[in-house]
């Protein structure tokens, strides 16, 4: 957290600067927890009050540790310089430093009295080394701005109180970034274990596949009820039936399926089981490219964060929301507010700064939102389950409790909830007649 920048003097031995860095702490390097980080600064800023830190001679004591107070206006009264700095770099870098009249300090300019408008420009870019303020783009214009209403609202005022403001400023970048790549790098997994991560995701598609295929989503007493002559056929889905199969197209125009591939698929499944195994089916590939090709080869942080397929893999989980949206309400006007929602979701997911804490957030809102209709219709023990599942993976994604196995582990728990869903999608209102027709074709197949 801090730096030592060597000045020598000519005839007289070297002496180091140290350097409060507030704003410049390497993002790449998570070995400590934030607390212990941000304590660090503080302790480093404590040493050195003002623009000017003082280093002693052997044999003299060192000065007592400062307040808290103090502590925060010496951070935000370096940091508001450092940003606000005209002084050229040249001659001034040059001077020695100046004797204290007791002949035993060296006063010592820090870093904030000699950086330039470039230097101001690298503390407000703390995400990328060597790159000026000025190149940043349009999503870090809002960082900039606050930055330097935050230096000018402190250079008005050196009370501790004024500064408070900057530290809470510098600490909040700080940890924003600190909080992608440790997120990043707290889940850092074995080349097996991420395969093993793509491999879990598969049960989910083979299910909803065989589901549609197999003819598992029609209901056993509605077939046998059609079956026994309990119905009212028409005629011509009679006729029809009557046809030789491989003359039939593979879906007529009664809707009836005819297919030797699938024989037990006797008409499309409806449009809400549909919608359920599309949200499931969609999002896996992206998933499993992402943990299989290229999480274990990119290194942990923000080259992760930032790659392209687990930019994708995050944003199909709402396309995952949206789709089940419909499969849990059967209605369009609920749907559409959903897909709305989940769009922006999608949008912010590749904009050029990552932030995983308010993703977390937007995908949790969105699963809440497609098990509200659940909950309106009175289905208190479907809700339940749903949460149930839920909360055991957000259990495992969020502590992994057994490591890097808790990603595959997180995958399994939540295969169940497909099988919960287009189950009881068969239920709602919009799915009766396609269930209805499916069962009169599969009767008049006898």
């Amino acid at each position: 957290c801090v730096r030592s920048v060597p000045h020598r003097r000519p005839g007289r031995r070297s002496v180091s600067m140290v350097t409060p860095l507030v704003a410049r702490l390497p993002v790449h390097q998570f070995d400590r927890s934030e607390s212990v980080q941000l304590e660090m600064i503080e302790q480093g800023a404590g040493r050195h009050g003002g623009l000017r830190g003082t280093m002693s001679s052997p044999g003299t004591e060192r000065a007592p540790q400062r307040t808290s107070a103090q502590i925060n206006s010496n951070i935000a009264f370096a940091s508001s310089s450092a940003l606000t700095s005209q002084v050229e770099i040249g001659s001034e870098r040059d001077k020695p430093p100046a004797l204290s009249s007791s002949g035993n300090e060296e006063t010592l300019p820090l870093a904030a009295d000699r950086s330039s408008t470039h230097e101001a420009g690298m503390l407000l870019s703390p995400r990328f080394p060597g790159r000026h303020a000025t190149d940043c783009s349009k999503d870090d214009d809002e960082d900039l701005n606050i930055s330097k209403a935050a230096s000018s609202d402190t250079s008005a005022s050196s009370s501790p109180e004024s500064g408070d403001s900057l530290v809470t400023f510098a600490k909040s970048q700080l940890i924003s970034d600190v909080d992608v790549a440790a997120y990043m790098a707290g889940r850092e997994m074995t080349p097996l274990q991420e395969r093993m991560n793509a491999i879990t995701i598969v049960p989910s598609v083979v299910f909803c596949l065989y589901f549609l295929v197999s003819g598992a989503w029609l209901s056993k007493s509605l077939l046998m009820k059609y079956a026994d002559g309990n119905n009212d056929v028409p005629p011509t889905l009679t006729h029809a039936a009557a046809a030789d199969t491989l003359d039939m197209p593979f879906i007529d125009t009664y809707g009836c399926v005819h297919s030797s591939w699938f024989p037990n698929l006797y008409a499309l499944p409806p449009l809400p089981v549909l919608a359920a195994a599309f949200g499931i089916i969609v999002q896996a590939p992206f998933s499993i490219i992402y943990h299989w090709k290229y999480a274990h080869r990119l290194p942990p942080g923000f080259a992760r964060t930032d790659h392209w397929s687990r930019r994708m893999d995050q944003a199909m989980i709402h396309v995952t929301s949206a789709s089940m949206s419909y499969a849990t309400s059967g209605r369009l006007d609920f749907f559409l507010a959903n897909a709305l929602f989940n769009l922006d979701c999608m949008f912010r997911q590749f904009k050029k700064r990552v932030r995983p804490r308010a993703n977390k957030i937007r995908i949790g809102i969105s699963v809440l939102a497609y098990t509200i209709p659940v909950l309106r219709r009175g289905d208190i023990l479907l809700f339940s389950k749903l949460w149930c599942n839920f909360a055991i993976c957000g259990w495992l994604f969020a502590k992994y409790p057994i490591g890097g196995w808790s990603h595959s582990a997180f995958h399994l728990v939540i295969a169940f909830v497909p099988p919960l869903l287009m189950t009881a999608a068969l239920e709602l209102p919009a799915s009766q007649d396609q269930v209805q027709l499916a069962a009169k074709c599969f009767a008049m197949r006898g």
